[in-house]
């Protein structure tokens, strides 16, 4: 057990340092989803329960405030408890959600657009390293927590550190997947998800004005 465990943490510091190598052993290897899968629910769970543990001391610390104001004891909902279990639930359930999506419009780009040789379901797997750098999040959000506007600054570089890894990491993962050169891997892995999320915006954003432009009238 030591040793699996041992080798679990090897295989998130080469994520980090040398995510091409890792990637290439881990398509030999054909390893299954059950780690990736851990490490999504691992890293997404914990920021969002951190989340949620920050937003519950702002409500907290204004329903103390406004108690104190008007005498009221005890003024502080009990669902406040509950809210960094539901931030964290929901926080996986979108993780595993965007998961999915981003490997899927990574797949369709890197096999029918620039012919490559790869598939979705080992795509997948590879995508569920990319959530590791998210400990830059994580810790980001630590800081946050513990003095909000003394660490904002330098909380915002380790998010979008966060993100800038996270997707290089994915860049990655297109390009061993699916054995294409990394400008058509960093335009599968980034490009494709942006311009999709663009034009359903701008769909989202036609029906809206569509149907109260109709209600208007």
């Amino acid at each position: 057990m030591n040793s699996k465990f041992m080798g679990f943490l090897s295989r998130l510091g080469e994520t980090l340092l040398e995510p091409g190598k890792m990637f290439e052993r881990l398509i030999a290897e054909k390893k299954g989803f059950l780690e990736p899968l851990v490490i999504v629910l691992i890293f997404h769970g914990v920021q969002g329960a951190l989340i949620g543990s920050f937003i519950a001391k702002i409500i907290i610390t204004v329903f103390a405030f406004f108690g104190s104001l008007f005498g009221a004891q005890n003024a502080v909902p009990s669902f406040v408890s509950t809210i960094p279990a539901i931030i964290a639930i929901v926080g996986i359930i979108c993780a595993l959600l965007l998961w999915v999506i981003l490997t899927g419009i990574a797949h369709i780009s890197a096999k029918y657009i620039f012919k490559g040789v790869g598939s979705f379901t080992q795509l997948f797997k590879l995508y569920g390293y990319a959530s590791v750098p998210n400990i830059l999040a994580i810790f980001a959000t630590l800081l946050i927590g513990i003095n909000f506007f003394v660490f904002l600054g330098f909380s915002l570089i380790l998010c979008f550190a966060s993100i800038f890894w996270m997707v290089l990491i994915m860049v990655v993962a297109v390009q061993k997947t699916y054995q294409i050169d990394p400008g058509k891997a960093f335009i599968s892995a980034f490009i494709a998800p942006i311009v999709v999320i663009l034009i359903l915006l701008a769909f989202v954003g036609l029906l809206l004005s569509m149907l109260f432009g109709g209600i208007s009238l």
